[in-house]
């Protein structure tokens, strides 16, 4: 199997012609997705601030200062030129490693997980970090062994064990199955497109797959989880009440929304209404032709990061553009597949929108490097 990004060696950004309209239009995309979430998370969370903390801007607030710090992780990765990263995909990778460790130790829980640091103000979640620093290293690794990806089964294997044990950190340690499968995605679609033979996939993908198989398995609110997505009407007062609360969110917006503030969403219908179903909020208040311009300005960036992946200074920037690219869309589509009832619900954050700082410092700074990438491509 050839590439799906174009062959070349590394060139010099200078004398490369810029693609102005495709980096305006990412950017504008990207601080539309921002502006859209911070509304969306004011309209969401009042009465669960309230309920918590007795002031119903407290996750507004937070929020606030969330995508504060996103802007100037955004300013600062869209300022370096993407190949340092190169060199620093080592230390990100032990610094992710050493997050996760020190979660277990000094971790802050929620809802039966262990996966914060408290920082104050701010919880640090060092799970985020590993996406950054996967498609990174992985962009890297793969950079480094361009010519013999298509012809040796040994390194899809070994990228694979990776994963395995990386995942399974994730999942047993943090309770997280929903990160570890979005770095599976994230993994498997660099390797695609980077040229593995589909062949080569096969055999470790399976060995993925059951080890998610019996992580499902082995805890009961995930097996209850799978049952209730087979049968969710069966299950609405207990298993599946987030999912066919959602639905009668959704339903109840319309065509058109209630109107901004006018939706019911957010007096506790749907749990975790500014967090993993804030879309839930977006659909009822806006409607389904609100819903469709998020859903469109997400399309576009995803289309646009790919078509920077294609044009490219490098191997490297291919891949780095690729692999940040999957990350996003893979991220929208199992976030939007929990809210539609497609798959199982993960806790896994829409992108750009929903509340969580961790996430949306992470998410905002690797499109920084996105934008670094499709400012010098051809």
């Amino acid at each position: 199997m050839t590439s799906l990004l174009p062959e070349k060696e590394s060139v010099s950004a200078e004398g490369l012609p810029n693609s102005p309209l495709r980096y305006v239009a990412m950017l504008a995309s990207m601080l539309m997705l921002l502006l859209a979430g911070a509304v969306a998370v004011v309209q969401a969370s009042g009465p669960s601030g309230v309920e918590d903390s007795g002031n119903s801007f407290h996750y507004f607030l937070r929020h606030i200062i969330a995508v504060a710090l996103a802007i100037i992780g955004l300013l600062v990765t869209l300022h370096i030129d993407y190949r340092k990263w190169r060199k620093w995909a080592g230390g990100l990778i032990f610094i992710s490693l050493l997050g996760l460790i020190a979660v277990e130790i000094a971790g802050s829980s929620a809802n039966g997980s262990t996966r914060w640091i408290d920082l104050g103000p701010l919880n640090f979640q060092p799970s985020e970090l590993l996406k950054l620093s996967t498609v990174i290293g992985l962009a890297s690794f793969l950079a480094q062994r361009r010519r013999q990806i298509a012809s040796r089964r040994k390194l899809a294997m070994s990228v694979m064990g990776a994963l395995v044990a990386v995942g399974l950190v994730v999942a047993i340690l943090q309770s997280d199955l929903g990160t570890a499968v979005l770095i599976a995605v994230i993994v498997v679609g660099m390797l695609f497109v980077s040229g593995v033979p589909i062949r080569y996939l096969l055999s470790p993908l399976s060995l993925v797959a059951a080890a998610a198989a019996i992580l499902i398995a082995s805890e009961p609110y995930r097996r209850s989880r799978i049952v209730g997505l087979l049968n969710p009407f069966d299950y609405c007062g207990n298993e599946t009440y987030q999912l066919c609360q959602g639905w009668a969110t959704l339903a109840n917006g319309g065509l058109t929304g209630t109107g901004f503030g006018s939706g019911h969403a957010k007096w506790g219908w749907v749990p975790a209404a500014h967090t993993d179903f804030v879309f839930a909020v977006i659909g009822e208040e806006v409607g389904f032709l609100g819903g469709v311009v998020i859903l469109g300005l997400l399309g576009a960036l995803s289309l646009l990061g790919f078509r920077t992946a294609q044009q490219a200074p490098d191997f490297f920037g291919s891949l780095l553009a690729a692999g940040i690219t999957i990350w996003f869309t893979g991220q929208t589509f199992i976030n939007l597949g929990g809210v539609l009832g497609l798959i199982p619900i993960t806790g896994i954050p829409l992108p750009f929108i929903s509340y969580g700082g961790s996430a949306l410092l992470f998410t905002v700074s690797a499109a920084g490097i996105l934008l670094n990438i499709a400012r010098q491509s051809r």
